[in-house]
């Protein structure tokens, strides 16, 4: 089974943020003018951080539920975790507010603890835009959770570990 997940990664955002402050830094400190190399050098780092993390919002994360084994597969990297591994799984809602906008918006968070000792946390949008006047206004309405992808394999994968497992919801 196969399920596509709208997972956001902070390492992109940050990183490109990291990138314009050294840009402005290195600019201010330096008193660098444009037509310096270095400055060529961070712009095109900075369309390029910018792309992958746009990129990387249209792919998306895929799940892929194996018989023995799920695979999470990223734009950069892929993991692959036999059900034996997993000690708990944890789901849970929760809401993003955003800086001076009223909307809401719904997500839904889950928690892997692998025998390993890793964490994998992904994340998905459980909410949805209804009618022209919720995209003009920007109300989001929470989505029912058998209708997320992130739920469908959190369910999937539950079904599948072997032996106790933690889980909350």
């Amino acid at each position: 089974m196969k399920f596509i997940i709208h997972h956001e990664r902070p390492t992109f955002i940050f990183m490109t943020f990291g990138i314009m402050v050294a840009l402005l830094c290195t600019n201010k400190l330096f008193g660098i003018g444009f037509s310096s190399p270095l400055l060529i050098a961070e712009s095109v780092l900075l369309v390029l951080m910018v792309f992958l993390t746009f990129l990387d919002k249209v792919i998306g994360t895929t799940i892929i539920i194996n018989e023995n084994d799920f695979s999470i597969q990223q734009l950069f990297g892929n993991r692959r975790i036999s059900y034996g591994e997993v000690l708990s799984i944890n789901i849970e809602n929760y809401t993003r507010h955003r800086a001076n906008r009223p909307d809401v918006t719904y997500r839904m968070r889950m928690i892997i603890s692998t025998a390993t000792g890793k964490e994998i946390e992904l994340n998905d949008n459980a909410s949805k835009i209804e009618g022209v006047s919720g995209i003009v206004v920007g109300i989001h309405t929470q989505t029912p959770n058998e209708e997320v992808g992130l739920y469908q394999a959190y369910m999937m994968i539950k079904s599948k570990v072997k032996g106790p497992i933690v889980s909350s919801y």
